[in-house]
């Protein structure tokens, strides 16, 4: 009788080590779904932060290109003056 006892004590160890097995593979599979979308998030965000460093610099050229006519402008102007 002491070995059947002992082999329910071993069962009842295995069926909560499978299920804890399980859990964490289950845990596993939704950290792994959450780094996915982290990462995707990350790679979105980057593209933002390009398309506004590009917007920027594109902002920088046309304020100089304006400072530049303005300057020629004054200029003419007081050549006609």
């Amino acid at each position: 009788m002491p070995t059947l006892a002992a082999l329910t004590v071993r069962e009842a160890q295995l069926t909560r080590t499978s299920e804890g097995v399980a859990a964490l593979e289950t845990r596993a599979s939704e950290l792994t779904a959450l780094a996915e979308e982290k990462t995707a998030a990350i790679r979105t965000a980057e593209r933002a932060v390009t398309t506004a460093r590009a917007q920027i610099s594109a902002l920088r050229k046309l304020l100089d290109d304006s400072e530049t006519l303005i300057a020629a402008s004054e200029g003419s102007d007081a050549a006609v003056q």
